[in-house]
């Protein structure tokens, strides 16, 4: 393939599928990046998300007194989400970032893994049957828990809470965001994303989601035009990747662990914490700093 032809499939990728992650990521940032900079970027997200993030225990006895979920693989998609979060963000900061997208194609595979199992974890605390395909899946979680009224916008925070709904977003964008530029600039791009979300799936009736998106941009990972990422034009596309990646899946698996811990009670999902945490170091001898970070909040406010 020419150079010519690659910078084109390069110029495509950035107008699309990296700006829709860089407005996904913009609004993260400017709604939960709370701190002074002496803290890490973790430590000033679980700040905000703390801050933000609302979980009724109505809903929670609810869905607990059906009683049809599966305990067991909820806990272990839950692992997996730790431990492809940790692939994701290997090698940790001790070796300059760009040794770390060398192979940024496969850092997407990772960050979607990530998500995929975290929202998998979730499903099974209701949903003991198989799933058919990840389109599946990721339909039982948003059709039975990202719309849901008391989690949609209240625990599912915005940007995750958005869906395209009957060729509508919901919620709508001034009900979710007040920040001036995100309304006329990032808003507009999501919309756009879940159109184009839209368009590639062949069932058009069912809603539509960021997290349906995640699969399309894995997807154009394993099978279209990884190879792009070969030819670098610069570091700032890659730097900007690496940083999206990280903070939508840091953001989202904090969700994940405070409904399990919710759902489930802190001392089992602690256990589970503290065995997975000891095997990484003793085995692997890597300290996943991004998830101690998330448990010190845990542990602080039970």
């Amino acid at each position: 393939m020419s150079e010519r032809a690659i910078e084109s499939i390069f110029l495509e990728y950035l107008h699309s599928y990296h700006k829709w992650l860089k407005s996904i990521a913009d609004i993260l940032v400017r709604e939960y990046l709370i701190g002074s900079f002496g803290e890490s970027r973790e430590r000033r997200y679980v700040n905000g998300l703390f801050s933000r993030v609302i979980l009724e225990d109505n809903y929670i006895s609810e869905l607990k007194a059906h009683n049809k979920g599966n305990k067991i693989r909820a806990k272990r998609n839950l692992l997996n989400s730790w431990y492809n979060e940790c692939t994701l963000r290997y090698p940790e900061k001790n070796i300059m970032d760009y040794e770390s997208m060398k192979f940024a194609s496969w850092k997407i595979i990772q960050f979607y893994y990530t998500i995929f199992t975290g929202l998998s974890s979730l499903n099974r605390d209701f949903y003991r049957g198989f799933w058919r395909n990840h389109n599946t899946a990721i339909d039982i979680f948003v059709e039975n828990l990202l719309v849901i009224p008391s989690l949609n916008n209240k625990f599912f925070i915005p940007p995750f809470c958005f869906v395209l709904k009957d060729d509508k977003v919901e919620p709508s964008f001034e009900k979710a965001i007040s920040w001036p530029y995100g309304l006329s600039y990032h808003c507009p791009n999501l919309n756009e994303c879940l159109i184009d979300t839209k368009n590639k799936r062949k069932k058009k009736d069912k809603i539509i989601s960021l997290f349906h998106f995640f699969k399309c941009l894995r997807e154009w990972a394993t099978y279209q035009s990884a190879y792009i990422f070969i030819n670098l034009y610069g570091q700032g596309p890659k730097a900007e990747l690496e940083m999206c990646l990280k903070d939508i899946s840091f953001c989202f698996n904090y969700l994940v662990e405070k409904f399990q811990i919710k759902f489930y009670g802190f001392r089992e999902i602690n256990v589970l914490y503290q065995d997975f945490l000891r095997r990484m170091e003793r085995h692997l001898k890597i300290k996943p700093f991004h998830l101690i970070t998330r448990f010190d909040n845990h542990i602080l406010n039970e």
